[in-house]
């Protein structure tokens, strides 16, 4: 990200996993990791909010043994 450090007061430890996180993705602004971050928390938090679809036999999906 630069040669400035990472202008987020997170804290050290979440501050550098942010800016490795950042970097492993070659995020090099601010504004984009910060858009990135907030759109996966967005995305887990709708994820971990739907409802599971089951029927007689069982939760709906793809996690039968031909697919493993």
């Amino acid at each position: 990200m630069g040669g400035k450090p990472f202008p987020l007061k997170l804290g050290d430890d979440r501050q550098a996993r942010v800016e490795a996180w950042a970097a492993e993705r070659g995020i090099g602004s601010r504004a984009e990791a910060v858009r990135q971050l907030v759109d996966l928390a967005l995305a887990a938090e709708t994820r971990d909010a739907a409802p599971t679809v089951t029927s007689s036999f069982g939760a709906v999906g793809n996690d039968t043994q031909e697919s493993r």
